[in-house]
């Protein structure tokens, strides 16, 4: 408390900008058509007179090749600025990038990041049946990015991953079982750390992502 210098009164705005054109499944998600959407935010402290805020951008396209087989495409990119108070995103690696686990904090806590991937998802309740549950779909993909500070660290800290798995649904909830194995693409090697760090950054095995989302939002 000391060092941040106790609570401070702090004035919030927003600001979004975006359309939305995507045609949606209630049983799988999105299923063709586009998506944009532009944030952002301001925060000022007049105690401090500090003043900083971050944007981002997130796209996506989807194309239906049958009923309801579809490829989806995003990007998405943020950066903050301000004074020494700017507060850095915190990406979680289940949504973004898979193949990096969901405790390296210090990698997915940043101030700037890049994101891209490519999904195929396949209906598969034709061929399996999994107990209680429905709409189960086969999902492969590539996820790859960047977290960085500096712009010139970008190309260090760009990582990738090939990504398999399982989307099913039970009542209102949809359940996410996939896995991610990184290669290399000239940053973060898989199973290597960084130069000056002992542990790897992301693994040369499977990474597991397992998460629960409510099916309609």
């Amino acid at each position: 408390e000391r060092e941040n210098q106790g609570i401070q009164p702090e004035i919030d705005s927003s600001i979004s900008i975006g359309f939305d054109t995507l045609t949606q499944s209630w049983e799988t998600g999105p299923l063709d058509g586009n998506s944009l959407l532009v944030t952002l935010s301001s925060y000022y402290q007049p105690t401090r007179e500090s003043w900083f805020g971050d944007i981002t951008v997130d796209a996506q396209h989807y194309v239906r090749l049958y009923k309801t087989v579809n490829i989806g495409l995003r990007g998405a990119w943020g950066q903050s600025f301000g004074d020494e108070w700017k507060r850095p995103f915190y990406v979680s690696s289940v949504d973004n990038l898979r193949g990096v686990p969901w405790y390296q904090f210090n990698y997915l806590t940043s101030e700037a990041y890049a994101l891209g991937g490519a999904e195929l998802q396949v209906p598969l309740d034709g061929l399996i049946r999994l107990l209680i549950f429905q709409n189960i779909e086969g999902i492969a993909g590539v996820d790859a990015g960047s977290l960085f500070t500096e712009y010139e660290d970008f190309d260090e800290n760009r990582t990738a991953a090939f990504v398999t798995g399982f989307n099913f649904n039970l009542a209102i909830f949809q359940f996410r079982l996939h896995f991610a194995k990184s290669f290399d693409i000239g940053g973060l090697k898989p199973g290597e750390p960084r130069e000056g760090e002992t542990q790897p950054i992301v693994p040369d095995g499977w990474v597991t992502n397992f998460t629960i989302r409510y099916l309609f939002f």
